[in-house]
């Protein structure tokens, strides 16, 4: 072949770059563009919506400083949920060869219904046996016990659907921090409730 005779690539099959990847595994996700974003700003988001709704909770009950003391807040939710963010952005952008059905829309429905489910089980002990639901107050944080629910629970199909088909050696690095981060939010909040 002579260098003048060119070699046309359908479009198809040019490599994308990693962020228009990411909008391709998660392109049936109403979350597509946190996904889509620098997983710092991810990071930044939850620890934001999370832990500010917590500390919203706090300043109404009147309990900062107990807030502020207490390891299960400082650690569990202004450390560890960010970074459950942060490797989940961090995952989706690192996929090249999204599997079809980790991209499909059921995906995102079941992730919806069982979110929800969580949210109102979650609303329900706060009320009924934790006693601790701030009426009207505890709502955004409520809303941010859904969009957290509703963020790992689409991951972990997703990333189990994904690295069944293309795994590397570092790719189960995200669903196991994330998985370990999340086992230790919940043994803070079972030490320091």
């Amino acid at each position: 072949m002579s260098p003048n005779n060119k070699v046309s690539v359908p479009q198809g099959i040019v490599k994308m770059s990693i962020s228009r990847m990411t909008s391709v595994v998660t392109k049936n996700d109403f979350l597509n563009r946190l996904f889509a974003s620098r997983p710092l700003f991810a990071a930044l988001l939850i620890w934001a919506t999370g832990w500010g709704t917590l500390l919203l909770l706090a300043w109404r009950a009147d309990s900062l400083f107990e807030f502020f003391r207490n390891p299960k807040f400082m650690i569990s939710d202004f450390l560890l949920l960010p970074a459950c963010g942060f490797l989940v952005a961090r995952f989706y952008r690192s996929v090249e060869e999204p599997v079809l059905l980790a991209a499909s829309a059921k995906v995102t429905r079941i992730s919806l219904a069982l979110a929800t489910i969580s949210a109102v089980l979650a609303t329900m002990y706060s009320i009924f046996i934790s006693n601790n639901y701030g009426g009207v107050w505890s709502v955004p944080h409520t809303l941010f016990i859904w969009f957290i629910a509703y963020m790992l629970i689409g991951f972990f199909v997703r990333s189990a659907l994904q690295l069944r088909v293309h795994s590397t050696r570092t790719s189960w690095l995200y669903p196991i921090g994330v998985a370990l981060a999340m086992i230790g939010h919940a043994i803070f909040g079972s030490f320091w409730g």
